[in-house]
């Protein structure tokens, strides 16, 4: 019988997403990613599935076209938290915009980030995501990309 959490479910989304951006910083990303795991009521087989998940969504999407072009951050620059901030606010704050490149850290699909415009006088970035072992595609469409035109003037 499995074991009912203590942790909301987006808390444990949220614990998850953590472990795979941060977990080379404490030994092996797989031990450390399922350590937390446990902690938060998640299985190891829980995360393997949800890489499978994302890995194959995108390979299908990248079946049809050479590339995809997706947004780098979900939403413009924010500013920095006060310096008294509590610390969910700066976790808050640092967690705000990985949603969109996130995933990429497990699927093992090449991106780039090229600037592409500005939003109130801050750089916006362009995502260009491409098939597993093709990076020579996203750097032929950076490089194509800002050959085109002065992103600062878009």
């Amino acid at each position: 019988m499995a074991r009912r959490s203590r942790f909301s479910e987006e808390v444990r989304e949220r614990a998850v997403r953590m472990v795979f951006e941060h977990g080379n910083e404490h030994g092996s990303e797989w031990e450390a990613m399922c350590s937390i795991a446990e902690k938060i009521g998640c299985s190891a087989e829980t995360l393997r599935k949800w890489v499978r998940r994302v890995r194959a969504a995108y390979d299908a999407a990248l079946q049809k076209f050479d590339l995809l072009a997706l947004p780098t951050a979900p939403s413009k620059a924010q500013p920095l938290p006060a310096p008294d901030a509590s610390l969910a606010e700066v976790v808050q704050a640092a967690w705000s915009n990985i949603a969109n490149t996130q995933p990429f850290d497990h699927s093992h699909h090449p991106v780039i980030s090229v600037p592409c415009g500005t939003s109130e006088g801050l750089p916006v970035g362009l995502m260009l995501v491409g098939r597993a072992f093709e990076e020579s595609t996203i750097y032929r469409a950076a490089h194509a990309f800002e050959q085109h035109a002065d992103w600062r003037t878009l």
